[in-house]
């Protein structure tokens, strides 16, 4: 995959061939109708139906066929007469032997060509039009068909091979998108999500851990970076710490980090350094917050010992400084005293120096002022503290420059690397991760990343971005994935990355960090929204999150309604319980997805007794237990999801998809099944219970507490996800079960009585009974000749298979009670006061 846009710090060795699988050469016709020409129509089929390709065909077959129909076929599609196929297949040298691979060494110069010869073109509008529209229309199904050959369908698919159909592809959407026409209309969007194939694919991770990477941050990188270009990137990026092991770890967290963090301390910067450490006078650092002033460290090296002395003076509006933000693992942190070796505080003065000197305009300058929080904010005692965290704000926003100094950066030249490589480098190192350097680095006016040789300024790499973006179609992706994590870090209080500072704004830029001090969120929270910290500090700790709430409707745009369909931990103080206690809780890639980014909504109101909302909603009435039947264990659906009915047969299944509100050891069904409270779901979103097609929602389940003025006052339980079903299989299950209800097993099914869990026959009785339902209803299902059920039989075969396991448990189950009814849809503009 020479193609690919690698770094100059490259793994070696690089990135395997691509095997040549092809047995036939592409016959030169119309790409969307390449499989029915080679008589394999049936991938089309499957592909119509989101199905997986039919396993008639082998791997070795497919491999063949999509690599001459996605690789051979597309190229020759878009690019036209400027792709020779034999300039794509080479010899592999590293074989021995004769073995054909693909080489995509020119691939990335045609496409530009291809990219500079539209912009030239001098087609009409309504020939740019059908060219784009066409180009989208073979990117969709390529898609599509690599789709139902991942992983999960096809494990033995070569990698190599999927991992290059889909880079080829990402380039070509890369192309289309940096080919901006103005007379065309992008209705029908250019995929580009091409990274979710490869990465269905273990060897995806595998690759990543043997370069040296944590899986908590390969999964950190998944939800940050949209782009495959990127990912593949990353992958081959020789890293700092490359040789670290992180076989113990996991997707959530870091173990090898998190050892570090509870071991860190004061380091030396020089290995087998035994230097004395440097103190400051705490008692005048003291004494300026409390006259509200900024300490400064005044570093001085006398001659000719070249010694080095920390003097503490009071910031004036004039004064010139660096602010210094760092990692506290990589050695400046020191949790036990206001002291550094001196080695350390000697590698910053040389640091600093040269940023001091341009900043005051003085270049003999020797002294340098700096701002460090390791000893410019006091450990003690907590009043001297809480003055420090106060003003957290000003040392950033005052400096003349903040300068971020990462070890792992420091093992970097910058000379040569280009922007992406530099940008990627700081967005993937450990001061990205930590919540602290998230505010130090919003807040700075001009702020520089330590490499070896030299300071990065952010603002001349992002110049350098913007002139990739307009300038090579080819680094497209890249370079947009690098300029949204810059966006995400100065969006807060810079023209940047625009936006401004909501709760979506913060949120998404907390992502994957991580704090040593829990309560320390809601002060940069806080901080980030331009609120009143101080009014956090004034309570315990253990109230600030909740503090951060009560300020929260005083931030830009306020409280997001749709904040209560957040997969986050709850607070559990009453009339706070829909709020999310923190936001750096790391989820799986379902939870992501169906996390609401709070960015487009309206504004909720904050009351006593909750949160004052507006959301579409539908009853959930009790679970339809047949009479005779009690609620018994065996009775009960062991799932935590349900099949709910509309009169007009319409069926959605609501499952449990976040248990941190779940009763202990309580399923959905058991929930519902409690006469004392009427239940509700709240949709994230409303659909139309009239939908044929799957169609996902995020839900809440609430049950009334009180009603006034037209407001209804709910409790939260339960995090649901939804989908809407296609009613004709199941409403045929439903109608069937309620002709067995009238069959003899009923009565046996009732004369077992209120279960008894330590009666193991009666167990096997119920077993036994419902293999001996199972057996009626297969009896039934044929000898149906009349009436609406042998309607709903008829139109269930139309689509399903009415003799399939699947239609047999429903019935069962429905026969059993493990649904409910649901009421008439409310709509999107009631009002709930949700807690």
């Amino acid at each position: 995959m020479e193609h690919l846009h690698l770094p100059k710090n490259v793994v070696t060795p690089g990135p395997d061939p691509v095997p040549y699988m092809c047995t036939k050469d592409y016959d030169g016709g119309p790409f969307l109708t390449y499989p029915t020409r080679v008589g394999k129509s049936s991938v089309l089929e499957d592909v119509s139906e989101r199905r997986p390709l039919q396993p008639s065909i082998s791997t070795a077959e497919l491999e063949a066929l999509l690599q001459t129909w996605l690789f051979f076929g597309l190229l020759k599609e878009i690019l036209g007469d400027l792709f020779i196929a034999s300039h794509f297949i080479s010899v592999d040298p590293s074989s021995g032997s004769s073995q054909r691979r693909l080489d995509t060494t020119s691939l990335n110069s045609i496409v530009q060509d291809w990219v500079e010869r539209l912009l030239a073109s001098n087609d009409n509008k309504h020939q740019k039009q059908v060219q784009y529209d066409h180009i989208v229309e073979c990117l969709q199904l390529t898609m599509l068909v690599l789709k139902s050959t991942n992983y999960i369908h096809r494990p033995d698919f070569n990698y190599q091979i999927m991992a290059c159909l889909a880079s080829v592809a990402d380039l070509l959407s890369r192309a289309t998108v940096a080919y901006q026409m103005p007379d065309v209309v992008r209705e029908n969007p250019c995929p580009y999500l091409w990274d979710l194939l490869p990465r269905a694919h273990p060897r995806s991770e595998e690759l990543m851990m043997r370069h040296g990477y944590c899986p908590s941050e390969i999964h950190r990188i998944r939800q940050t970076f949209l782009h495959l270009s990127t990912i593949q990137f990353l992958t081959w990026m020789n890293r700092a710490d490359a040789t670290a092991s992180h076989e113990h770890c996991n997707s959530r967290e870091c173990l090898l980090r998190l050892n570090n963090l509870r071991q860190y301390g004061a380091q030396h910067w020089l290995n087998d350094c035994h230097c004395p450490d440097l103190t400051v006078d705490i008692a005048k650092v003291i004494a300026i917050l409390s006259r509200g002033g900024l300490p400064l460290l005044q570093m001085i090296q006398t001659e000719p010992s070249h010694e080095l002395r920390l003097d503490v003076i009071e910031a004036s509006p004039s004064s010139k400084y660096v602010a210094i933000s760092h990692v506290w693992s990589d050695g400046l942190g020191n949790p036990h005293a206001n002291a550094l070796p001196q080695c350390q505080l000697q590698h910053l003065l040389d640091l600093a120096r040269p940023l001091f000197r341009v900043a005051t305009n003085d270049e003999q300058s020797r002294d340098v002022l700096i701002w460090l929080d390791t000893l410019c904010c006091p450990l003690g005692p907590p009043e001297a503290r809480t003055m420090a965290l106060n003003q957290m704000k000003t040392p950033y926003t005052d400096s003349a420059f903040v300068l971020v100094t990462d070890r792992s950066l420091y093992k970097f030249r910058s000379l040569g690397l280009d922007a992406i490589e530099k940008g990627l480098l700081i967005l993937t190192s450990p001061w990205m991760r930590r919540l602290w350097t998230l505010q130090e680095g919003a807040l700075a006016s001009k702020l520089l990343f330590q490499f070896r040789d030299t300071a990065v300024d952010l603002r001349e790499l992002w110049d350098e971005l913007v002139d990739i973006l307009s300038s090579d179609a080819c680094r497209l992706f890249l370079a947009m994935d690098v300029m949204r994590g810059i966006k995400n870090l100065r969006k807060f209080f810079h023209p940047l990355g625009g936006g401004g500072p909501d709760l979506a704004t913060a949120v998404k830029a907390l992502q994957g960090r991580s704090v040593t001090v829990p309560s320390d969120e809601p002060l940069l929270i806080a901080g980030l929204l331009q609120l009143d910290t101080s009014y956090l500090l004034d309570g315990p700790e253990s109230s600030r999150m909740q503090r951060l709430w009560s300020l929260m409707p005083l931030a830009p745009k306020g409280i997001p309604m749709s904040i209560i369909f957040r997969h986050d931990s709850r607070l559990t103080q009453p009339g706070y319980r829909w709020a999310p206690q923190t936001f750096l809780e790391l989820h799986d890639d379902f939870k992501v997805d169906t996390n609401p980014t709070l960015s487009d909504d309206l504004p909720a109101l904050l009351t006593p007794a909750g949160l004052d909302v507006c959301f579409a909603a539908i009853p959930i009435e009790k679970p339809m237990i047949p009479e005779g039947l009690p609620i018994n264990s065996w009775n009960c659906s062991n799932e935590d999801g349900i099949y709910c009915r509309h009169a007009d047969g319409t069926w959605f299944h609501i499952r449990v998809e976040d248990t941190s509100l779940h009763p202990n050891g309580t399923t959905l069904y058991t929930l519902l099944g409690d006469r004392s409270k009427s239940y509700v779901v709240i949709f994230s979103r409303p659909f139309g219970l009239d939908a044929l097609d799957q169609f996902s929602n995020t839900g809440l389940l609430v049950h009334y507490e009180d009603q006034q003025q037209g407001v209804a006052t709910v409790r939260s339980d339960l995090l649901l996800g939804i989908v809407t079903k296609v009613g004709v299989l199941l409403e045929a299950a439903w109608k069937l079960s309620k002709l067995l209800l009238k069959d003899e097993l009923t009565g046996q099914f009732t004369s077992l009585g209120i279960h008894d869990e330590g009666q193991q026959e009666r167990d096997h009785a119920y077993a036994a009974l419902v293999a001996s339902l199972q057996r009626r209803l297969d009896a039934m299902v044929g000898s149906i000749d009349e009436g609406p059920e042998l309607d709903a039989l008829k139109l269930c075969n139309q689509h399903f298979n009415a003799a399939s396991p699947f239609f047999r448990a429903r019935t069962v189950e429905f026969y059993l009670g493990w649904y409910v009814n649901v009421g008439t849809m409310l709509p999107s503009d009631t009002r709930w006061c949700v807690d």
